[in-house]
Formats: C-alpha cells, structure tokens, sequence
C-alpha cells in the first residue's frame, strides 16, 4: 500500500459512504439495501482517532472536527494518548467492558487514524488494528483501513516501508519521494544511522484539507493552525525557516473570510498571530462552541445553555449573527446570567484558557521569553523568533492592566512558580560535562513526563548552562536529561539517592545486581534532547535508547515517545555508561557511513 499525500486523505478516509456503497452493489456482499435496520446500522460506522496530547495534537484533534464530513453526521470519536500504554489501557478497559456486558453492543469503526503521534511500533499498530477488526462484521472487514497521519521524519526509521497495510499521509509528493529514497538507502548494506525530525506542525497539514460548512468554522480553524504550528516550533527545537511566511499566510486567509473580521490584530505587536476574541460577543460570532470547549465539558452544558437562553434547536445550531438583533441581544444577556462567575470580564475566552492551561505551560511561554531576550541583547539575531514568541507573554501581561486582581492574582502566582523553577533548575546536578553533551538530574516537585514538556525544560537547562560556560567557549548541543520524579519517597530521599553516585569502582554486574534490588520502587525517566534538529542533522537519541533496551531488558522505550527512556535501576553512573557508550557507538557508524559529515573523530566530541 504506497504512500499517500494529505489532498487525498478526504477521499482515503472520509468517503466512508461511497465505499459502503460500492460494497453493497458487488456481486460476492449478501446486503438488503431496503431493510430499514440495515440502513440505520451503517449510519454507525464512522472514524476512530487517537491524537497526540499534546499542543499540536490538541489542535490537530480540533482542526478535523470542523471538517464537512463531521459536521454533516459522519461520527467522530477521539482518545488523547501521552504514551504508548495509553493505547493499551484504552484496549483493555473496553475488552473488560465487553466481557462484563455480552449482550452490549460496542461502537463500530471503519477507520481509524493516528494523528500528530511522536512514533510508533508495528505492534502497536497489529494491537489497534486486531482489536477494531474484532469489531466488525465480516462482510465489512475488508473495508477497514488504518491511517497514521504525522509530521515525524523519517518513516523508515519506524520500520515503515511504503508497501505496509497501513496508509501514510505526507505532505506533497516530494515528501514521498524522499521518504522512498530514504527506505531504499536502508536496505542497502552501507546503512546511513540518521536521526527522526519534524518537517512542520501537524495542525497545519490538516488544516489544509479540511473543507468546513461555513467561514466562521474556517476562522477558527485558521486559529488553532496558528497556535499547532508556534507549538511544533518551540518544542520541537527546529528553526522553521518559513514560521514568518506560514503566520502572514494565516492572517491574509483570515482578512481574505467573508463576514468578518472574525479576528482583530493589534499593528503594535507586528506579525503576531493575535486571533484574541477580545469581546463576548465577538466570541459568539465564530461560534458558540468557543465559550464551551473544555476538556471537562458535560454532555448536557449544551442543551443546558440552549434551553436557558430559550433557543429553538435550529436556532442555536445556525450562526448567532443570524438571529434577530433583538434576539442577539436577549441571549447575550442570557449567557451573562447564566456565566455569572466570570460575567464581568470582557475576555471571556481568554479566562477560560486561562482557567484550564496548566502551570507548566504559562511557565513555558514566561521562560521562553527570558531566554530568547537574552539572545537578542547578546547575540546578533536577524530572524523574528523573538518577536513571535513575545506575543505571548504580552498576551499575558496585558491582562494585568485590563482586568481584576483576579488576573493580577494568577500572574504573581505564576512570577512565584516561574522563580522557584528557575531557581531549582539552577541547583541541578552536573554529573558530566562534555564538549558537545550535557547529562544532568533533576528532581521535580510534581511528576513530568509529557515528552513536550520536557523538551522545553531541556531547552532551559542547556541555554542556562551554555550561558554560564560562554567564557569557555563550549556549545553544548546534546543534553541526556535524567527525571527522579517524586513517586514512592520524599524529596530528600530522593535527592540523596540522586547525588551520592560513587560506585566507580563496583563491576557492571555488581551495579546490575544492586540496580535490580526489589526495594528499588523509585524509576528514573530519562530524556535524550538535541538543540538542533533538521533533515540534514536529525536527533540520534532514540536510534540510541533503541539500542540500549534492545541490549538490557531494565531499559523500557515507549513506541510513541521515542526521545524517552524508562528504567526502574537506581545507579545514575552505570545507566549514564550504557548511554552514552551506545551514543558513541551511533556516532562513530553515522561518520563512516555519512560521506557528508565533518573531518572531527567522533571520539572527540565525547
């Protein structure tokens, strides 16, 4: 099954209709197109997608809802997944569910499709696929196809070839051309060792072929696009050299939408996506969905709000400018009532996101910021990174002088986070100091283990850190990040057990054996992180950690977080050597093989 590019997704996927269709005409299907029961059992076959948890996921995820398809009936069921057990429990819980209820009859899916996913497996995908065919009729079977939709590059360094059962989606038909090169070049025996990259944001593959129902979906499509592709370009430690181009193409879509202006610009902050809903009403006239689109929202909270604004059903479902003015004005006053905690701010969409964004990610946007004005006033710096990713941080602040000390009250609390982190980051533990590669710990108040956030909280370590050494002369690129997350003892436990790492002396097999003890219940996450990552430079880390659980069944990869390592051994130094000799190792056969790469011994980069 070749390779396919993203303007023929609609058709793959989408027209599940046509295939039925076709399917119910051919002569070897026994199926009664004038049973009424038939006709109302295929209305049940839909689209099943697990999306990535994290901003680009998230955006990707809200992106395809408003395509046409959906929006005219075609069911749509979603799963947020951070790793790759998420999957499995998913699998499990509805197993159990089955063979608790016999007689339930389960939901049935005729695709399903993995959106914005970091990496895979092919036992993953058997896993999926085995368990929604399990689910279908036999007649339908053949019909089944299972989509994975990504911007991680390369496919082959998945074992994905462009002949697999599954359908890959890229980007144009250079992409497919490159991603065939690339497979033929690993099946030659002079293998090149290549890293994994990303080539855009997902967010913005999709958005580019989705067909909405009107211009005030596509408005906001267009804005979750703009926010899919600053998160593709902080976490993902890519310059993209078209980030300008790709945000002034954004706001001429936008400008160019009949019935606007959906979104306002503020000429001040220059080429910033700022799509603020700046009014309540503003918020309504991209749609009603705006206000109410929580992860916690209820099944109910939408008739709730329909029938306390006394809204027909093919009111509340057309625009809000369609109504009346009179009417536009009763349900506005309506809603005020019924929001009445936050009825006095004119910003209400961005309350919201403020309410539901975790510390974290503000502590990101803040962090960024100060880092990146750092540059600009040391370093001579011609691109907009800086501009850009100020946008929000004045988002932020401008909060402050528009509203109560509700808003006052949430950024001193996040001035306060953003301190103690920074100051914890400060006392870290450098356990060893190369020319091109830092490994240090870290020992978090809360758990962290979103491959996103730890991304970014790398991206910190090592800018301090090359910051501090600047005098002499280091430019770290590589950092190999070890989490003690606080599970199991107190923090100080854990620091101690951290930082009294002195067993040079003992054997790798003594280490193994004292690692492997069953009063061990504390595991270390551990995180590969490269500072520049691109097509010609991509990120070697998983090709290592892949060959260290490979060699030591105590080392557990995560298929859909290849940059993550996870182990239950204690002894930062022996795990430290595991890595980084297999780092080595990558190096060395990635100089021999690359007839591109630079005249420096990889033995003295470590």
């Amino acid at each position: 099954m070749p390779f396919y590019t993203i303007d023929e997704f609609e058709s793959q996927i989408l027209n599940i209709d046509v295939e039925l269709n076709l399917l119910s005409n051919s002569e070897d299907t026994q199926i009664d197109l004038y049973n009424d029961e038939v006709r109302d059992d295929r209305r049940e076959y839909g689209v099943f997608v697990f999306y990535q948890n994290d901003i680009d996921g998230i955006c990707s995820m809200f992106i395809l809802e408003h395509h046409k398809k959906f929006r005219s009936g075609l069911k749509l069921r979603s799963y947020p997944i951070n790793s790759e057990s998420d999957i499995y429990t998913y699998i499990k819980k509805e197993l159990s569910m089955k063979s608790a209820f016999p007689t339930l009859n389960g939901d049935k899916y005729l695709r399903v499709v993995l959106l914005g996913i970091n990496g895979w497996n092919d036992q993953i995908l058997y896993a999926i696929k085995l368990y929604f065919l399990n689910l279908l009729p036999e007649e339908y079977k053949r019909l089944f196809k299972m989509a994975v939709l990504t911007t991680t590059r390369p496919l082959s360094f998945f074992n994905t070839t462009h002949n697999d059962e599954w359908y890959f989606f890229l980007q144009d038909e250079s992409d497919i051309i490159r991603e065939i090169q690339q497979e033929e070049l690993q099946n030659n025996n002079n293998v090149v060792i290549s890293g994994i990259y990303k080539i855009n944001s997902t967010s913005s593959l999709v958005e580019s072929v989705v067909d909405c129902v009107n211009e005030c979906d596509k408005a906001i499509v267009i804005f979750a696009n703009c926010i899919g592709i600053l998160s593709n370009h902080e976490f993902n430690n890519n310059y993209n050299i078209n980030l300008t181009t790709q945000i002034i193409n954004n706001r001429d879509k936008i400008n160019s939408l009949q019935g606007g202006p959906y979104v306002k610009y503020d000429t001040d902050k220059l080429l910033t996506p700022l799509i603020t809903l700046s009014s309540f009403e503003e918020s309504l006239k991209i749609s009603p969905y705006i206000l109410i689109y929580d992860p916690n929202i209820r099944d109910e909270t939408l008739s709730e709000i329909r029938i306390h604004c006394n809204l027909k059903l093919d009111e509340y479902t057309s625009q809000f400018t369609n109504l009346p003015p009179s009417k536009q004005a009763e349900v506005l006053q309506s809603l005020k009532k019924k929001l009445d905690v936050t009825k006095n701010k004119n910003q209400l969409l961005w309350i919201r996101r403020t309410i539901t964004i975790s510390s974290l990610d503000v502590m990101y946007i803040i962090l960024s910021v100060q880092m990146r004005s750092f540059y600009s006033t040391n370093v001579k710096n011609d691109n907009n990174d800086l501009i850009i990713t100020d946008f929000l941080y004045k988002m932020l602040i401008e909060r402050v002088y528009e509203e109560s000390g509700y808003d006052k009250g949430i950024l001193i609390k996040l001035k306060n986070y953003t301190i103690d982190f920074i100051q914890y980051i400060y006392k870290l533990t450098i356990d060893v100091g190369y020319s091109e590669l830092l490994v240090t710990t870290i020992y978090p108040t809360y758990s962290v283990t979103l491959s996103c956030h730890l991304n970014f909280i790398s991206y910190l370590i090592l800018s301090i850190y090359t910051k501090r050494k600047s005098e002499d002369k280091t430019d770290n690129k590589n950092l190999l990040l070890f989490i003690k997350n606080p599970t199991g003892t107190s923090g100080g436990t854990e620091k101690t057990n951290g930082t009294n790492r002195t067993n040079s002396t003992s054997s790798a097999k003594d280490n193994a054996s004292k690692n492997s003890s069953g009063d061990n219940n504390n595991a270390y996450v551990i995180f590969g992180y490269n500072s520049e990552t691109s097509r010609n430079n991509g990120d070697v880390w998983p090709l290592v950690f892949k060959s260290v659980a490979h060699e030591n069944r105590n080392f557990l990869l995560d298929g859909l977080n290849p940059n993550i390592l996870h182990t239950k051994l204690n002894d930062v130094t022996f795990i430290r050597n595991q890595i980084v000799n297999n780092l080595k190792i990558v190096l060395k056969i990635q100089y021999q093989t690359n007839e591109e790469s630079n005249t420096i011994d990889p033995s003295e980069l470590l």
